[in-house]
C-alpha cells in the first residue's frame, strides 16, 4: 500500500495545475505581468539554444489560472503580515513609507546611484539645440519638459531598507548640468521637480498619490500651468492659462492616481487607497480663431497632463508621439503605430506650432527619444 501512496501523491500534485484549469473559475490577467499569449513553437534551433524551453515555461506558467489566486495570496499575507508587497525580488513595486507605493525602476535613479554619462547628455544637448534653431527658423517652438517621480521628490518616503550610502551617489547631479546647458542655448525647459518644489508652501497636500506613480491631478494641473506660462513667454501672441485650486478630497481617486494598485496584485488593494485633493480649473482661453497646434513626444507621465490639458481651450489639436512609438492624437484621429524611418511623421509633427519633449528626471539620457534626431536626419535629406 505505502509503495502505491508516494507514486499517486506524486501524480495528484503534478496533475493539479492542470486539473485547475478545468473545474477553477476563470481569473484576471495578473497586472504588471507580461502574458505570452501564443504557444511557442518548437524547431531544433530554439530546442538547441533553450529558447523554446524559456518560452515555454512562461507561456505555461502564465497561461496556468490557478496563478492568478495563488500569487494575490501570497502578496495579500505578506502585505497583511510583514508590510511587504512580494516575496520575490520580481515585483515591479515597493511598500514605501506612509503607504506609498513606489516604482522600483525610480529606486537607484532617484538617488543619485545609476545616471547617464556626460558624454551623452552633451550628444543630446547638441541635437536639442540644432533642432530648437531648426524649428525657430520655421516660426516653431521647442520646449523641454521634466517630469518628477515620486522618491526623487520625496525622499522620506524611501524605506531605509531600499536607502543607499552617500559613497555611492554620483556628486555631480546630471540633470542641474543639462538645464543649465539647455538654458544657455536658449532652449526652453520646465524643470518639473523645481516647479512642484515651488508650489509646495501653498498646499497641504502633495503631489503623487500613494497608489499612483505619476504626479497626481493636483501635480498635473500645477505643470499644465507652467507649460501655458512658458508658451506665453516665448511666444507673445498666446494668451492662455490656468490657475489651480484644491476644493476638498476625493475619497476614491481618479484612475490616473491608482495606477500602481493593479501591479500589486492584492486581494484587497482598496486598503491602499487614501484620499486625493480634488482640483478645481480656472482656465483663460487662448482666442479660438488663432489657436495653434501642439506635439508631445515623451512618456507616460503625459496622461496625467492630458487631463487637464485637453480640456484647456487653449490648441486646436494636441499629438503624442508616445515614446516616439505611438501617435495618440486629440481631438480627431486614431492611435497608430509609428514607424521612424517614415518621413510623413515628421511631416505631420512639424505642423505643430509648439513642440514639447518630456522625459522623467531619472532618465534624462532618453530625452527626445529618437525624435530630434529623426528630424534633424529628414531636414538634411
Amino acid at each position: 500500500m505505502m509503495k502505491l501512496l508516494f507514486p499517486l501523491l506524486t501524480f495528484c500534485f503534478l496533475s493539479f495545475p492542470l486539473l485547475t484549469e478545468v473545474v477553477a473559475p476563470q481569473w484576471d490577467q495578473l497586472g504588471g505581468v507580461s502574458k505570452e499569449r501564443k504557444q511557442p513553437k518548437l524547431s531544433l534551433e530554439t530546442f538547441s539554444s533553450g529558447k523554446f524551453q524559456a518560452r515555454f515555461e512562461k507561456w505555461f506558467i502564465n497561461t496556468l489560472g490557478i496563478r492568478t489566486p495563488l500569487v494575490k495570496t501570497d502578496n495579500q499575507l505578506n502585505y497583511s503580515i510583514f508590510s511587504q508587497l512580494f516575496s520575490s525580488t520580481k515585483g515591479k513595486a515597493i511598500l514605501g513609507n506612509d503607504g506609498h507605493l513606489i516604482e522600483k525602476s525610480y529606486l537607484l535613479r532617484a538617488q543619485g546611484v545609476l545616471y547617464p554619462k556626460k558624454k551623452v547628455l552633451k550628444e543630446r544637448i547638441r541635437e536639442l539645440k540644432a533642432l530648437s534653431e531648426l524649428l525657430t527658423s520655421q516660426g516653431k517652438s521647442l520646449i523641454i519638459l521634466i517630469s518628477a517621480n515620486k522618491p526623487a521628490l520625496y525622499p522620506e518616503l524611501i524605506p531605509s531598507l531600499y536607502r543607499v550610502d552617500d559613497s555611492f551617489k554620483n556628486p555631480e547631479a546630471p540633470l542641474p548640468f543639462l538645464i543649465e546647458k539647455l538654458n544657455a542655448a536658449g532652449v526652453p525647459v520646465i524643470d518639473g521637480p523645481a516647479v512642484l518644489r515651488r508650489h509646495a508652501v501653498n498646499f497641504e497636500d502633495s503631489f503623487f498619490a500613494p497608489t499612483g506613480t505619476h504626479w497626481n491631478e493636483l501635480g498635473a494641473c500645477l505643470i499644465v500651468s507652467e507649460l501655458a506660462q512658458t508658451i506665453s513667454k516665448i511666444d507673445s501672441t498666446f494668451s492662455g492659462s490656468l490657475k489651480c485650486d484644491v476644493d476638498g478630497k476625493r475619497q476614491t481617486p481618479l484612475q490616473m492616481d491608482r495606477d500602481l494598485l493593479s501591479v500589486a496584485n492584492l486581494w484587497f488593494p482598496k486598503k491602499l487607497i487614501k484620499p486625493t485633493p480634488k482640483v478645481v480649473r480656472n482656465f483663460t482661453p487662448h482666442p479660438e480663431n488663432s489657436r495653434e497646434r501642439i506635439l508631445f513626444v515623451g512618456t507616460s507621465f503625459l496622461w496625467s497632463l492630458f487631463h487637464h490639458l485637453d480640456k484647456a481651450p487653449f490648441f486646436s489639436h494636441r499629438d503624442m508621439y508616445y515614446y516616439f512609438k505611438r501617435s495618440v492624437p486629440f481631438p480627431r484621429g486614431k492611435v497608430t503605430p509609428i514607424k521612424r524611418k517614415e518621413s510623413r511623421w515628421i511631416t505631420r509633427a512639424l505642423k505643430s506650432k509648439y513642440i514639447v519633449l518630456e522625459v522623467n528626471e531619472g532618465f534624462i539620457h532618453r530625452l527626445g527619444h529618437g525624435f530630434p534626431k529623426r528630424v534633424l536626419e529628414q531636414g538634411q535629406s
